[in-house]
């Protein structure tokens, strides 16, 4: 028996997979990211080990491989990095002096065995994407490495490319200001050739379009980067771009604004190396002016395609190090912040964070698990700190922040601000051992009596009746200022909760920070997983020693910011008082009758300020008045949905009502491989092949369009309280009627099961009152954003049609109708999916990055997927057992293997 379940379900997932090839990250994914680079070798040790030696300037293998960053994925998205740039992944030559670090390569179609396996490069794909983060894997066009030079029957050694045709004859490049030199002649030395590919060949570009093509399909590869673009013409990327389908930034290692752009015409990305050079020479030498730097930003802004995909960076694995030129911390974190804030996808090496200082290759290559991927770190935290601002302002313009230019407001000799959508930064390279001075910002965008915040010290600072913004520069420090009111509910510089922690059971350890307001404070920085554990035991033991009454914590990811300090309670032991920025709050109600499911006001409510009475800060802290908000910034600070990385128990409920009712129709609706007679004493039972494919298909277009519209309100909007309760009740009500009608369900016989389509057209109905009731909602608590209120609106228009359609053609539906009046319901669900699919990209604020979305979908797949193991393990029993192998078995057996 052939049950078109299991049929269905094999095309559900080849559709899935031509979805996720169709959504493979592009340009317009990758502005908003901010990549962590790392020398795959150089990272980390599969077995976690920080004990392994690895001399600075080693020219081998240290043992780094694919696993190993998986077990460090909290370190880097800790920091708040959501994309990962990894050494080449190919199989390399033999000589570890030159294949260690990945661009020597010699075959395409291998994997670099000391890296790990092809399984394991799957894996750390599969964990970044379960962190809604990307992959980043560099790659080699122009050349391969060799062992030694070609011999007359050409390059045995090297795959796919092996013919002495496939290569440019043998020069070294010697005049980098003679382009077909660059492109023609080898990299390396007679000592460490490296071949140059004939990339002008019709053979080899069909073979390369080809490799690219199925490496990032194996892998699920989000993007590339390119080494040694230049050296390679430039018609040929346009093409190989186009068949790798993924976003890719390439490496055309050139100081010269004219020379650098012109490749973005045929690829989108592009490092932006000009920008590199003046970034450094300025900040690493404090009597340089901002007149190179400041012409540099004004040639890519009119000469390059678009400056806001090109790599940002100021150390990678080529360059010397920032601190090998200077030492001065202030100059760092100057050039830091102006590299993740100004144009461009930010890129940091790793080892930026631990202020490793190697200079030349290979001594800038360093090995980073000997720092024990401490979080402690100035700097780590810096870096933590200006991507979470960065994000708030992709996420407060609605991306306009990512596709925006930065503008120069103020330039002196030493100083330079910009000012980039929400965000206005000062810059300057004076070192950390000038005098504070003043400066005055006329053109920042923000009207007088408007409140901005340094998010680097929580330094707050308004703007004068004239317009004019005065700040103060300290110590040489960058100062990146935000709207006081934009930072509300963001966890950056106040909304400080309060929690009592017993020290010994919290396990609390302290180290130094970055200063604040000019005092170093006690800090502990942990990763989200020991964080969560942390608050739980702090509930637990405030509870226990009387501190608080009985009480409900809800947790988030932060770090600890204030110090711990040691007080008495009635039972004599030490307890710790630790603020901690939106890490848990700590309330004890009853479940509401309505709740917000807006991150924005839920802080605005329940958070504990500055100035709490619990607060025992070795400084004072006063808690500063409301500030005056403008109906500007009011549009401005748009508040965004709370966004959940897993799905509740409930809901999985849920999906399973799903799946119950797909298995109970199929049962009833089964599909034989011949026309068999129908059962007279079930009523709307299919009478042959085809009435029984077009009940399937139309009944399971039906159940997954409503099951998939109630999912896509609960991953944005779902909060727990009783009007929630009461409609999730109503949904599952929904769920167990199409269970009864389904067992009748039959369009091509209207006449006979009219009183089951009326049923189902009522039961539409419900369903689509009850999501509208919910949006409505989730509405009123933002009514006063409209570009929240626009896209909930569609979705409440959409489904208001649906229901008086639904409920309009009720009445069509008789003992004498034989018309196809049931087509509408297809119609609208369409209808529907396409108005809420489409409002919710057009309006990121109601999009669905960062929901549960995907472990939805996920689970339900896999749910799917046991119903055709269980067919196959069926199948197998009856050719064991000695039954005939029909086509139906064979056919079974067939589909099931596919689904699997």
């Amino acid at each position: 028996m052939l049950r078109m379940q299991h049929l269905l379900s094999f095309l559900l997932v080849t559709f899935a997979l031509l979805v996720l090839r169709a959504c493979a990250a592009k340009s317009v994914d990758w502005r908003s990211r901010a990549i962590y680079q790392l020398l795959t070798d150089r990272f980390a040790l599969s077995n976690g080990s920080t004990a392994a030696t690895c001399p600075s300037g080693h020219q081998g293998f240290c043992g780094g491989t694919w696993q190993g960053i998986i077990r460090q994925l909290d370190y880097i998205q800790g920091m708040g990095f959501d994309a990962v740039w990894i050494s080449p992944v190919t199989k390399q030559i033999d000589d570890p002096s030159r294949a260690w670090h990945g661009y020597s390569q010699s075959d395409l179609y291998d994997i670099n065995d000391k890296f790990g396996t092809a399984e394991d490069l799957k894996d750390l794909a599969g964990a970044l994407h379960s962190r809604n983060m990307l992959l980043m894997v560099d790659i080699v066009v122009n050349h391969f490495g060799l062992d030694g030079f070609p011999t007359l029957t050409g390059y045995p050694n090297l795959n796919p490319f092996n013919r002495g045709a496939d290569f440019h004859n043998v020069c070294f490049v010697d005049d980098y200001t003679n382009q077909t030199n660059v492109e023609k002649c080898w990299l390396g030395n007679p000592s460490y050739p490296l071949a140059d590919v004939k990339t002008t060949s019709a053979s080899v570009r069909i073979t390369y379009n080809s490799w690219i093509k199925e490496l990032v399909s194996n892998y699920s590869i989000d993007g590339l980067r390119i080494d040694t673009v230049k050296h390679v013409e430039q018609d040929f990327w346009s093409g190989f771009q186009r068949a790798a389908g993924v976003f890719a930034i390439g490496e055309v290692a050139d100081g010269d604004v004219r020379y650098v752009c012109p490749y973005q015409d045929h690829m989108e990305g592009v490092l932006n190396y000009p920008m590199y050079y003046q970034l450094t020479a300025f900040f690493s030498n404090t009597s340089k002016t901002t007149d190179d730097l400041g012409a540099q930003m004004r040639d890519l802004r009119t000469q390059c395609k678009d400056p806001t995909l090109m790599g940002a960076f100021s150390e990678n694995h080529d360059q010397p190090r920032f601190a090998n030129t200077t030492r001065d911390m202030t100059l760092a974190l100057n050039v830091m912040a102006f590299t993740m804030l100004a144009d461009g996808i930010p890129i940091m090496y790793s080892g930026q964070e631990q202020h490793l200082a190697g200079g030349n290759d290979p001594f800038n290559r360093e090995a980073i698990w000997p720092r024990r991927y401490r979080t402690n770190t100035p700097l780590y935290q810096f870096i933590a700190k200006l991507n979470h601002v960065r994000k708030l302002a992709i996420e407060t313009s609605e991306g306009n922040y990512a596709t925006s230019l930065a503008e120069v407001i103020y330039s002196d000799a030493h100083t330079l601000a910009l000012r980039k959508g929400p965000v206005v930064a000062i810059y300057n390279n004076w070192g950390a051992l000038t005098p504070a001075y003043g400066v005055e910002l006329k053109s920042t965008g923000f009207g007088a009596g408007n409140e901005l915040t340094d998010v680097l010290s929580c330094r707050t600072t308004t703007v004068g009746q004239d317009g004019v913004l005065r700040v103060t520069v300290r110590g040489g420090l960058p100062l990146v200022l935000f709207s006081l009111a934009g930072l509300k509910g963001s966890g950056i510089c106040g909304g400080l909760t309060i929690v009592l922690c017993d020290v010994v059971e919290c396990n609390i350890s302290t180290h130094g920070s970055l200063p604040r307001d000019g005092h170093r404070q006690q800090v502990e920085s942990r990763p989200a997983n020991r964080m969560r554990e942390t608050t739980s035991l702090a509930s637990h033991t405030a509870v226990r020693h009387g501190a608080i009454s009985e009480a409900e914590m809800t947790t988030t990811t932060s770090h600890i910011r204030m110090p711990a300090r040691p007080i008495t309670t009635h039972s004599q032991r030490p307890v710790a008082i630790i603020a901690m920025e939106s890490v848990a709050k700590l309330r004890y109600r009853a479940l509401p009758l309505i709740a917000s499911p807006w991150e924005h006001e839920s802080h605005q409510h329940h958070s504990y300020q500055h100035g709490s009475p619990q607060s025992t800060s070795a400084e004072p802290l006063t808690e500063k008045p409301e500030p005056v908000i403008s109906v500007r910034e009011r549009r401005s600070s748009t508040p965004a949905f709370r966004q959940r990385q897993e799905a509740s128990s409930i809901e999985l409920f849920y999906d399973l009502f799903f799946v119950a009712n797909l298995t109970s129709f199929t049962t009833v609706h089964a599909i034989d491989d011949s026309e068999s007679k129908r059962d007279p004493s079930l009523l709307g039972t299919p009478a042959n092949l085809y009435e029984a494919i077009t009940s399937y298909i139309g009944f399971f277009a039906i159940l997954w369009f409503t099951w998939l519209q109630v999912v896509l309100y609960d991953i944005r909007f779902a909060v727990d309280s009783l009007f929630e309760r009461l409609a999730k009740l109503i949904h599952f009500g929904v769920m167990v009627t199409f269970a009864v009608v389904g067992t009748r369900f039959n369009p091509s016989m209207p006449h006979e099961t009219y009183v089951t389509m009326r049923q189902l057209s009522l039961v539409l109905m419900v369903s689509r009152i009850v999501l509208i009731c919910q949006y409505i909602s989730a509405m009123l608590w933002v009514k006063k954003h409209p570009r929240i209120t626009t896209p909930l609106v569609i979705h409440i228009a959409a489904f208001a049609v649906g229901a008086v359609l639904c409920l309009g053609f009720f009445f069509t539906f008789t003992a004498t109708s034989s018309g196809q009046a049931y087509i509408v319901w297809y119609v609208i669900i369409v209808m529907e999916a396409l108005a809420v699919f489409v409002s919710s990209s057009r309006w990121k604020s109601v999009s669905f990055g960062h929901t549960n979305l995907n472990e939805r979908c996920g689970l339900l797949t896999l749910i799917i997927l046991g119903e055709g193991i269980i067919v196959l393990t069926k199948s197998m029993n009856y050719v064991v057992k000695g039954e005939n192998f029909s086509k139906g078995i064979c056919a079974q057996i067939i589909s099931a293997v596919f689904i699997i």
